[in-house]
């Protein structure tokens, strides 16, 4: 990827190539999503050239006094210092831009909402849990807005907080918390309520030629937004099926377009939404046969009705026949007779009615002599 400034060849060729696009992919067309975890709670996204990394943290502070039992989610979105240096100098609205995307990513999740703020609450005006997501932008090649959105849902259905518990007996007006580490008590995942994506699309119309259709790239690319005269972001809500906010891009020029034309982006958009959420269902769904905060069991411990009979053991033996007792000699008394169902069986005869078995191949065991 260059970073250099776009010259004006290149921005016409972008706009006379329409509406085929430099990549080959059609308007519609959306690049490859990967999610994947590094360490904990971090989620890395990948959409083609573009790379975001979101991480969550938590801390116990002091609800707002409007809202006394609910928590805090916050966004920090921030550009890693080597996209800062390269595109600092060619785009120079980039940090503006950073932010005023932040603010939009932070008032999406909150008011979608995304996590269930109810359930942040530890004392009722006095101790709440604020969740902090850090979307750091990796690499830039377009659509970083989009990326961030996946990042930060990811990471918030991944992430899970500490224990926190109330210190009674103290006489202060507020009572001192105590938040446990992991390896004290396992933390305990975030309440979700819906999934928002934000998507994003890269408007071109002609001012000269009224007539002339309004096109709009899905994903577009850092060439396409930097050629495009306007951008479209749309939030949506995957498990809600909602959508929650459509709006001009910031900085952008407002396009004149029909509302089919509209609702067909839209629709779009939409589409593209779905297979996204399948990857992050993939990456944040538990494994099978784990629950939520429990150690998962191996499958070869757990014996199941349709899994195939072992067939390499020894085997069974007959029971052994009963010996035949021999009279006393004169002199010395007869054994007291025993019940078979007396508390009191030896070990001896306890064992001669055990079944010898094999584990995992090796050779049944023979008794010691006493």
């Amino acid at each position: 990827m260059r970073f250099e400034p776009l010259s004006l060849n290149e921005l016409s060729f972008v706009l006379s190539s329409l509406p085929l696009r430099v990549d080959g992919r059609p308007l519609d067309g959306c690049r490859r999503l990967q999610l994947r975890h590094v360490g904990r709670y971090t989620v890395l996204a990948q959409c083609g050239g573009t790379q975001v990394a979101a991480q969550c943290r938590s801390a116990v502070r002091a609800p707002l006094p409007d809202r006394p039992t609910e928590g805090a989610l916050r966004v920090e979105y921030t550009a890693s210092p080597v996209v800062l240096e390269r595109h600092g100098a060619v785009d120079g609205a980039l940090a503006g831009r950073l932010r005023e995307d932040g603010v939009l990513l932070e008032s999406v999740l909150r008011q979608a909402p995304c996590v269930d703020l109810e359930s942040l609450c530890i004392v009722s005006g006095q101790w709440v849990y604020e969740i902090t997501v850090y979307v750091t932008l990796l690499d830039y090649d377009g659509n970083a807005l989009g990326v961030a959105s996946v990042a930060a849902a990811a990471a918030l259905q991944r992430y899970a907080r500490p224990v926190a518990e109330v210190q009674r007996g103290s006489d202060a007006t507020t009572p001192p918390i105590r938040v446990y580490r992991p390896e004290e008590r396992p933390p305990l995942p975030l309440t979700t309520l819906a999934t928002p994506l934000i998507l994003t699309a890269a408007v071109f119309f002609d001012d000269h030629a009224p007539d002339a259709p309004t096109l709009f790239a899905m994903d577009p690319l850092y060439v396409e937004e930097c050629a495009s005269h306007s951008r479209l972001v749309i939030a949506y809500d995957v498990r809600g099926e909602r959508l929650l906010a459509v709006r001009k891009g910031v900085g952008a020029h407002a396009a004149t377009t029909s509302l089919a034309a509209l609702r067909a982006c839209l629709e779009r958009a939409i589409e593209q939404a779905r297979p996204w959420a399948a990857a992050l269902d993939a990456v944040t769904k538990p494994p099978s046969g784990t629950a939520t905060g429990l150690p998962s069991i191996p499958l070869a411990r757990v014996s199941r009705p349709d899994a195939p009979q072992r067939t390499d053991t020894l085997p069974t033996r007959p029971p052994p026949a009963p010996a035949s007792i021999a009279s006393p000699p004169a002199g010395v008394d007869p054994p007291h007779p025993r019940s078979p169902s007396s508390s009191s069986s030896s070990v001896d005869e306890l064992m001669d009615t055990v079944q010898p078995t094999r584990l995992r191949g090796s050779a049944s065991r023979a008794r010691r002599p006493r």
